[in-house]
């Protein structure tokens, strides 16, 4: 089992894994393989190299429902077992997995917190799967090192206006051959040409915009962020599923949670501040479609804004106030998977994108593995090497799968 999904912020980076699909356990067994080998590496690669991105680790990822149908939904197999105390017991001890299902009694007293909405009474956890750093951060480091190589140029602010593949003469097409790649013009925005034998488009949200095939492949879709300093020792919410007691006093410890279920996610850190996110089922298109980041969504704005008074700041922290909103772009997959690897029947033409949200979990190892290929090392292996899942491949037939986005995804 591994983590919750959605975190752009103070992201979750391992832990409660996607449920097997129609793609069957083989698959599952793989995506579960390379998160836990992903969260490793990075786990490893932040402690080498001392990068301050305010890693925390071991954190219980949290799933709180009050829908019973998308409770019953993400237990999946285990539903019928959920009331099972003894097997709920035996999954607590060997796995870390906490199952809470109302009971009879509970589900005929309906009860109702301030602003009239369903107090939320189901709940999945695994404790200690779950590590979180900022993203913002780390990449932010990578960036550095890069530049500080130097063998790598980086432009900021610098749009791709177009990719386009030239072909050449006999002689320069043999050659290309030979280093196994091709020749691609890249034109910037600024009216820069780069000249180079391989492209990879990282661009996930952006990938339909330079990317052949990918427009209805990998849909934009728009997320809310807010955070607050200090803003709970012990939210409402905690107060009713999650805090324990220490002495005299009741205290959270670092989670991740999903909630509503899985369209907002919440992460406590350990310095008291709380990133709560998502927010986009109040939209009617559920933000799909929508790539401008340059400005905040009202209603976003305003459901977020009333989440966090209700639900997130503790009653005895009123002084508690939301210190930073932003927004942001999911680059959504049409079948939730990530599309990593060269693209068939286009060499030199490599894809590394269409996260849906998860991105942190997967995009570090997902990116070491293009590199080595371009560099003409052999693949790895999932199960022992870190090496990508199959369902990450780019086949042509997954671009006939359409509509995951408007879920909230798994």
């Amino acid at each position: 089992l591994g983590s919750e999904r959605r975190h752009p912020a103070g992201e979750d980076v391992g832990g409660v894994l996607p449920p097997p699909q129609e793609e069957g356990s083989r698959l599952a067994a793989e995506l579960i393989a390379f998160e836990q080998a992903n969260r490793r590496a990075i786990r490893a690669f932040v402690g080498d190299n001392a990068i301050a991105c305010d890693y925390e680790s071991d954190l219980d990822a949290r799933l709180v429902f009050d829908n019973a149908d998308a409770f019953r939904e993400e237990l999946g197999v285990l539903a019928p077992f959920s009331r099972n105390e003894g097997l709920c017991a035996l999954l607590r001890r060997v796995a870390g997995l906490s199952i809470r299902a109302p009971s009879p009694l509970e589900e005929a007293l309906v009860r109702r917190r301030p602003g009239g909405e369903a107090e939320k009474e189901e709940e999945i956890s695994v404790r200690g799967c779950a590590d979180t750093l900022s993203g913002y951060k780390l990449a932010n480091a990578l960036v550095g090192r890069a530049r500080a190589s130097g063998f790598i140029g980086v432009r900021e602010d610098c749009r791709v206006a177009s990719v386009k593949r030239l072909v050449g003469g006999k002689r320069e097409r043999e050659q290309r051959q030979q280093r196994k790649g091709a020749s691609f013009q890249v034109l910037t925005a600024t009216g820069e040409e780069i000249r180079c034998d391989h492209v990879v488009y990282a661009t996930n949200a952006w990938t339909g915009g330079v990317a052949n095939g990918f427009r209805q492949s990998i849909m934009p879709v728009i997320n809310h962020v807010v955070s607050a300093e200090k803003a709970s020792r012990e939210s409402s919410l905690e107060r009713r599923i999650g805090s324990r007691e220490e002495g005299e006093e009741r205290v959270h410890d670092p989670s991740a949670y999903a909630l509503d279920p899985g369209y907002v996610y919440w992460v406590n850190r350990s310095d008291g501040r709380v990133v709560v996110g998502g927010f986009r089922d109040k939209l009617a298109d559920k933000g799909v479609g929508r790539c401008d980041d340059s400005v905040i969504d009202p209603t976003l704005d305003a459901v977020s804004s009333s989440f966090f008074e209700t639900v997130v700041r503790s009653p005895d922290r009123p002084e508690a106030k939301i210190d930073h909103k932003w927004t942001g772009v999911i680059g959504w997959s049409c079948d939730n998977l990530p599309w990593v690897g060269e693209l068939n029947g286009r060499p030199g033409e490599w894809v590394c994108a269409g996260f849906s949200g998860h991105g942190l979990p997967t995009t570090f190892l997902s990116g070491k593995a293009i590199a080595n290929e371009i560099a003409g090392k052999p693949p790895a292996s999932v199960w022992s090497e870190g090496g990508l899942p199959s369902g990450y491949a780019p086949a042509e037939i997954r671009h006939q799968k359409r509509g995951s986005w408007y879920g909230a995804g798994d």
